[in-house]
């Protein structure tokens, strides 16, 4: 009976999936809670909201995107001041993009991958924590050509590990595949023509670059872009909200109001995890949450599959 105790808390420091359920947190956090040179520069004093916000959720891993303005911050007192003991950081293609962040209760692995850094235009960072391998990514928000080529060149890393829980978060900047049915197509696509001068029509939509180099209009035929995505589907699955949310826009930024309201932030996850556990995600529209960013926060729950 000692023995077993010892091994069943031995094994629960080493792997917490192996006993109780583990809850993951991904959240596009603007501009690094305005970190950024054009919202007055870096302050740890401006991450109070987002380190009680965290406090209250109480996950055990949190993936943050846009981590703009934090470059020149240790790692250290990032996560001192977010409350968390363990936590890496990912530098952006270049300085002034959004960089990447995860932040755990429990020891971090760093996987590097250096060949993807002039990939990217913004970041990917692969740890792995909690006997699971995890990757924050925050896909180019330029076009669906842009983030296919980032999602081809990290796929190989996903299949690599695919014997291992992997689970793969952020900002996708593509409509996520279960929402399309909760949509109108021809509808979304009249809302992105009339939001920003037609921004939305150059990032969602397929021949997107077409739009700025002037070689089709914003009246011109379009149909959304679904292939990034797609590709990722191929590897993985994507874990489904218990509620059909958008993630994008909040109402933090008066000039996105127009934007269509959709899910462009999500969680996949590959068999050799939901083999064992079962995942639910939850699209967190809480009212704090509309004064930090103008993404919504996705949390997903791991519970083991009993046996």
């Amino acid at each position: 009976m000692a023995a077993r105790q010892f091994l069943a808390r031995s094994l629960t420091r080493t792997n917490p999936m192996a006993a109780k359920a583990i809850k993951v947190l991904h959240y596009n956090i603007y501009v690094g809670q305005g970190c950024d040179a054009e919202h007055g520069g870096a302050d740890l004093s401006k991450l109070s909201k987002l380190a009680e916000f965290l406090r209250q959720q109480d996950a055990d891993v949190v993936g943050l995107c846009e981590c703009n303005g934090w470059q020149d911050w240790d790692e250290t007192s990032i996560k001192n001041a977010l409350g968390y003991p363990h936590a890496v950081f990912r530098h952006a293609s270049k300085t002034t993009r959004a960089h990447v962040m995860i932040l755990s209760k429990h020891p971090i692995q760093e996987m590097k991958h250096p060949e993807l850094q002039d990939v990217f235009f913004h970041a990917l960072l692969h740890i792995k924590t909690c006997g699971v391998h995890v990757i924050e990514t925050h896909l180019s928000p330029r076009n669906s050509d842009s983030r296919l080529k980032e999602i081809n060149a990290f796929m190989g890393i996903v299949e690599e590990h695919a014997a291992e829980p992997f689970l793969l978060m952020g900002d996708m900047n593509s409509i996520m595949p279960s929402s399309r049915d909760s949509y109108d197509e021809a509808e979304i696509i009249t809302s992105m023509r009339a939001a920003r001068g037609g921004k939305p029509i150059g990032r969602h939509c397929r021949d997107g670059p077409l739009l700025d180099s002037g070689d089709k209009k914003l009246d011109d035929d379009w149909e959304i872009d679904y292939r990034p995505l797609e590709v990722v589907s191929q590897h993985m699955m994507e874990v489904c909200p218990t509620k059909e949310m958008f993630t994008y826009p909040t109402t933090y930024r008066d000039d996105q109001q127009q934007d269509p309201k959709l899910r462009i932030d999500g969680v996949f996850a590959n068999k050799a995890l939901l083999d064992g556990h079962k995942a639910v995600l939850d699209i967190m529209h809480n009212p704090e949450c509309e004064d930090m960013s103008d993404h919504y926060p996705c949390m997903v729950t791991l519970t083991p599959l009993s046996k």
